[in-house]
């Protein structure tokens, strides 16, 4: 069985490399000022006035909130926040949506040290949020209080909330935390999962096009679920490999080192290549508010989502988690929705999100355990431990190259499946714990430095790549699923560094 939709055709974009080009310096040189502005001018706005980003843009049926006088850029943030939710913050009232397709229904935003970009984004949006997740990766304490008072002064409603764990998690963990959350949720209410980084600033009217595009892409697999659902409950089945009948690979509940799709049929986790790719043809998967592939600020639709499984924890701490999602949509048969228009005023994205070397790089306050942590990132980053996971799993799965004929030539993963090395990646982590405790013990070592010490750590240790495993085989503790354990259990305490 094939799915198709009777869909019509949405607006596609193309061409405006150059005009684009031409316009970055401009569009940076935009960027940095309004960072570097933003928190003084919130600062210095008056009691009957309010950012021009919500006086000029707002759309019409938001919320107003009582107008007194702010005590500076956090309570400024407050406001922008609650017009977004559509929650007067202090009488503790929420509002009712509009019934209408101009809103995002769930976003999460990961965040680290970007206080500062964090303000600019919820001042710069000018759609209401349902939903707003921000996920907590790397406990610094700083964050730890924005987030604190934010919960603090929203905690008469669920429409923001915090998730946290501890230590730095990495970036496809955030996403997954929060996308278990969203999978829970009723079709209606969650039709697709919106991610997003801090430091993006968006032309005015782009989600008011964008949003009701979204919206139509996603509800063409709503009926495709109910099959699935159907179709799954009978595995194993005729079309179960020999090898995972006993233990099945079905496992979405984060506690296995296995993680997989909830509905991608074995039908079609192991057809061929040519097969695989007209099962979802048609079908939009990830979708992008601007003419490009941003995946600073993009979405996934909840079929492809439902199918094509979560974002690769082995990326760690970040990078290459995304574009190993996309690889896994196309080799469904999924398309991208980009909308076209905004050629010459594009969304900025100011700098990687993961790094925020943009708090340095514009001279913003920063804490000492803030810049460790950035140090130590970058660090981490550089030593291209993802990129490594990455090409290694191209290797071994042999469904990253497009070239490649079937997905399970090599370990027998099918696409929307793979298994949490958990000794390597909490190696890593155990590296960068104690790089950044180091660094702020001695906030005078440079970076390169920091990278040095880190290639001889590892070197000591040994290249942690030598931790990937056959994931046919480490899925499974004897005739159940392998269950993950904490970093602390599983590696020795031990100095890393000398």
């Amino acid at each position: 069985m094939v799915f198709h939709h009777s869909g019509k055709k949405l607006l596609q974009g193309g061409g405006g490399v150059f005009r684009r080009a031409a316009l970055m310096p401009f569009m940076f040189i935009f960027a940095v000022i309004t960072i570097l502005v933003l928190p003084g001018f919130l600062e210095q706005i008056t009691e009957a006035t309010y950012p021009p980003s919500l006086t000029t843009a707002l759309a019409p049926t938001t919320t107003r909130q009582p107008t007194q006088a702010p005590s500076g850029p956090f309570d400024r943030y407050l406001d922008c926040l609650a017009a977004r939710i559509n929650v007067d913050r202090h009488t503790a009232t929420e509002y009712p949506f509009p019934n209408d397709n101009i809103s995002i229904p769930y976003i999460v935003l990961p965040v680290t040290v970007e206080e500062p970009m964090m303000i600019s984004l919820m001042c710069n949006l000018t759609v209401h949020i349902r939903r707003l997740v921000y996920v907590q990766n790397g406990s610094v304490p700083s964050m730890t209080a924005f987030l604190d008072a934010v919960m603090a002064a929203f905690k008469s409603t669920r429409r923001v909330r915090v998730m946290r764990k501890r230590g730095n998690f990495g970036y496809a963990t955030a996403l997954n935390m929060a996308l278990r959350d969203f999978l829970q949720l009723p079709f209606d209410e969650a039709p697709f999962f919106f991610m997003a980084n801090n430091d993006v600033l968006l032309p005015g009217g782009m989600m008011e096009k964008a949003l009701p595009l979204f919206y139509s892409a996603s509800r063409e697999g709503r009926d495709v679920l109910d099959a699935l659902e159907a179709e799954v409950a009978t595995e194993p089945n005729e079309h179960t490999p020999q090898r995972f009948r006993d233990v099945p690979l079905r496992s979405t509940d984060a506690r296995h080192a296995l993680v997989t799709s909830r509905l991608l049929p074995d039908r079609i986790r192991y057809q061929s290549l040519e097969q695989r790719r007209t099962a979802f043809a048609g079908f939009y998967g990830d979708l992008y508010p601007d003419s490009r592939d941003q995946r600073a600020f993009w979405a996934v639709t909840r079929l492809a989502l439902e199918v094509t499984g979560y974002f690769d924890e082995n990326c760690y701490p970040a990078y290459h988690e995304d574009t190993d999602m996309i690889q896994r949509l196309r080799l469904l048969g999924f398309k991208a929705l980009r909308v076209s228009g905004w050629e010459k005023t594009p969304m900025i994205h100011i700098v990687g999100g993961s790094q925020i070397a943009a708090l340095k790089s514009l001279a913003l306050p920063v804490s000492k355990e803030a810049q460790a942590f950035l140090k130590g990132s970058h660090a981490i980053i550089r030593r291209r431990f993802s990129a490594r996971y990455a090409s290694a799993k191209c290797r071994s799965v042999m469904w990253c190259n497009s070239t490649k004929v079937a997905p399970n030539k090599q370990d027998g993963m099918p696409l929307d499946a793979f298994v949490i090395y958990q000794r390597r990646v909490c190696t890593i982590e155990q590296l960068e714990e104690q790089l950044i405790d180091r660094l702020i013990a001695d906030p005078s070592i440079s970076s390169p430095t920091a990278i040095r010490m880190l290639a001889n750590a590892e070197r000591d240790l040994g290249n942690v790549d030598r931790l990937l495993l056959d994931g046919t085989f480490y899925y499974r503790n004897g005739s159940t699923l392998r269950l993950l354990t904490d970093c602390a259990a599983l590696l020795p305490s031990r100095p890393l560094f000398r």
